[in-house]
């Protein structure tokens, strides 16, 4: 056996049964009632041994013990500002017949699983409102890693071209593929009698774990259905724990052995199965419900604050490499597709014939050039303009008004990756400024979003979900409907089977407030009080321009007297779900990141 090979066969520490491995489970064995052992002190002390990495062991050995001191003086995850990007690639062996297109799906299923158990995102992390009573003052850790299953510059020979995800069938063979250095490969293929295994701190120099083909994923294919208890893609979420350097939680020893995690109460085996709340060892609560432990999948769900800052620091203490790497194989690819996208706007909707009023129109209002370039509440820098024709179209497919389009990044909702400026119609179809077709996304990075909707005087929502391209170069989404899911809490307001946004937000300032400081109210009684034309200081007087206190959309502006724009506003804040003492002070909150 050659260096190179002897050094790794030394890393893998394998946990089988009455053996000295490292492998995670045995899955034709679901009661997991046989003992288990690690070896990792004798493979480490064999590394130790081998020339060629002597020196490279010892320099890694002093850096990571720093690791461990800094991971267990972090008592919270920080806000991830700094997200580590880390290029994967998924290699599928010795399949008899695979279909191609369903194994591409279950790659991809599988690797966003990855990434929402790593970031704390998973959606059975709600199960720990139950446990975090057994722990007291922990948190589930949520990790500044996005796992990205890479689409650029792939090693030539595999009929892989730009654009294409990093997934092979039946084109690698062994566990160690020198070819794709700078990579986590994951590899998936028949373990017969083994769930997965993992280097404990991965090299990314070729080599990688390798994932039992029937607890890979949730979406069966032939040749690679999810065992019963193994369905959830959690192998593949313990086996990248080992990679980046976590210990199972027992340390793999009893009461005196510790994983090296401050945060990890010490246990004095591993738990299999779906353990009750407040099972104990060591005289503590278990922490079994963490991916580093040896539950069902269905019952383990976190990992910890100082778990997420050991692997963090790994990262980049010793797989820099890879880090480089997804710089450039996880390289932006560029998309185009279109917006299809449907909103009702609370101010000018009509009950009677459920379309919206397009007075802006009618009266000649609505600009030519779009108000949020240079409106100073919106960063939007797009110079979208209309022909006077558009204007000239009536009945539902009337123009309203200009809306402003946002693209939201999927691993950060906060961060806006593109506007387009474009228009409402009175049946809230969202068009292009055409005045006809979905609204275009040119040259965006590929990839999923969320997708927003912003008003100038309506409070924005945004889709609760990402949504991507559905084939047809289209995303299609429904704001009008109440069962669309959407970001945040009473983000719309509703009135029957119809969703509508808020209106009120003359300040543009992220709130509907009637009453008290940088009220709403004032905006519109100075825009009247103030007009040169109302001469006479009257409250009554009515300013028809395009302007932000035109609530209602009318085209004029009324602070006192029939059709006036404060009685909406007034209302939304008195009848708002949250303000059940009715108060006229209360605001109402923007529901955007």
């Amino acid at each position: 056996m050659n260096s190179i090979l002897k050094f790794y066969s030394i890393l893998f520490c394998f946990l089988i049964l009455n053996s000295s491995s490292d492998l995670f489970s045995q899955k034709n064995n679901p009661s997991f009632e046989n003992p288990r052992s690690c070896a990792a002190v004798e493979y480490t002390k064999s590394i130790s041994e081998i020339p060629k990495f002597k020196q490279h062991y010892e320099n890694r050995k002093g850096l990571l013990k720093d690791l461990f001191e800094g991971a267990n003086s972090v008592t919270k995850t920080a806000n991830c500002g700094n997200v580590l990007t880390i290029p994967v690639a998924v290699h599928f062996q010795e399949f008899d017949n695979p279909d191609y297109a369903c194994l591409k799906s279950q790659a991809i299923d599988a690797i966003e699983r990855l990434n929402a158990d790593f970031q704390g995102v998973n959606t059975d992390i709600t199960n720990w409102n139950a446990a975090s009573p057994y722990f007291s003052g922990l948190v589930p850790g949520e990790a500044c890693i996005e796992f990205c299953l890479a689409t650029q510059a792939h090693p030539a020979g595999f009929g892989l071209a730009n654009g294409d995800e990093a997934i092979t069938v039946n084109l690698t063979y062994g566990d160690i593929l020198p070819t794709w250095n700078g990579y986590i490969n994951i590899i998936v293929r028949d373990l017969v009698d083994l769930l997965g295994f993992s280097p404990v701190g991965g090299m990314g120099i070729g080599d990688g774990l390798v994932i039992d083909n029937n607890s890979f994923g949730a979406i069966p294919c032939n040749d690679a259905i999810q065992t019963g208890n193994y369905n959830l893609n959690r192998t593949l979420t313990h086996e990248m724990g080992h990679y980046l350097y976590l210990a199972h939680i027992w340390g793999d020893g009893g009461c005196t052995v510790d994983d090296g995690i401050v945060d990890t109460p010490p246990a004095d085996s591993p738990n299999y199965g779906c353990q009750s709340l407040g099972k104990q060892s060591c005289n503590t609560n278990d922490l079994h419900m963490n991916f580093m432990d040896y539950s069902h999948d269905a019952c383990m769900y976190m990992f910890t604050p100082s778990q997420v800052d050991l692997m963090y620091g790994y990262i980049n203490v010793v797989l820099q490499n890879l880090v480089d790497n997804g710089q450039v194989v996880c390289g932006m690819q560029s998309q185009s597709f279109a917006v299809n996208a449907k909103a009702f706007l609370q101010g000018p909707y009509n009950a009677n014939n459920n379309t919206m009023r397009d007075h802006l129109r009618v009266n000649d209002l609505i600009p030519l050039n779009n108000p949020y370039f240079s409106h100073p509440s919106f960063s939007h820098t797009g110079n979208e303009q209309i022909s006077a024709s558009v204007l000239n179209v009536a009945g539902s497919n009337g123009i309203v008004d200009w809306v402003l389009l946002e693209l939201r990044a999927s691993n950060d909702p906060d961060a806006v990756v593109a506007t387009r400026a474009a228009l409402i119609q009175r049946d809230g179809d969202i068009v292009d400024v055409d005045g006809i077709s979905p609204v275009s996304f040119e040259e965006v990075p590929a990839g999923s979003f969320y997708i927003g909707v912003q008003h100038r005087n309506h409070m924005g929502i945004m889709s609760k979900y990402t949504l991507s391209d559905d084939g047809s170069g289209l995303i299609s989404l429904d704001f009008t409907d109440i069962s669309q899911p959407l970001f945040g809490f009473n983000a719309v307001q509703l009135q029957g089977t119809k969703a509508f946004m808020w209106c009120g937000n003359a300040r543009n300032d992220e709130s509907i407030i009637f009453q008290g400081d940088f009220n709403d109210a004032n905006e519109i009684f100075f825009k009247v009080l103030d007009s040169e034309d109302n001469i006479n200081g009257d409250v009554n007087f009515e300013v028809a321009e395009y302007s932000d206190a035109d609530i209602n959309m009318d085209g004029k502006v009324i602070y006192q007297g029939l059709g006036n724009d404060i009685n909406i506003l007034f209302f939304n804040v008195l009848t708002h779900p949250l303000n059940q003492n009715n108060q006229s002070n209360f605001s109402i909150s923007e529901q955007l990141p």
